[in-house]
């Protein structure tokens, strides 16, 4: 994950915490449910990550089977698509909100 995909995600997680706090019960509740889908999401994204990351240093190393690397991939990219939708429905939700 690069720096910029890494303070996006937390710049949500913070912008999630900081309106619960400040919200009505509404928004608290709502605002709360995002930051901690956005943390699992998050989560989710970095463990698949660091095992593609692993498959691919096993398949450089000793040449073993392609296909946990290409599964390893699959998973990893399916958890990016999960996590950059979830962040941009969020963005779009924020920007309607502020208009």
């Amino acid at each position: 994950m690069n720096t910029l995909e890494s303070q996006s995600m937390m710049a949500l997680i913070v912008w999630s915490v900081g309106s619960y706090q400040q919200g009505d019960d509404h928004f608290k509740a709502n605002h709360l449910d995002t930051a901690l889908e956005n943390y699992k999401l998050l989560k989710n994204y970095i463990m698949c990550n660091e095992q593609y990351l692993r498959e691919k240093e096993n398949y450089k190393n000793d040449g073993s089977a392609k296909t946990p690397l290409l599964n390893a991939n699959r998973r990893f990219n399916r958890a990016r698509k999960k996590l950059f939708d979830f962040v941009k429905e969020k963005n779009e939700t924020l920007r309607d909100l502020k208009s």
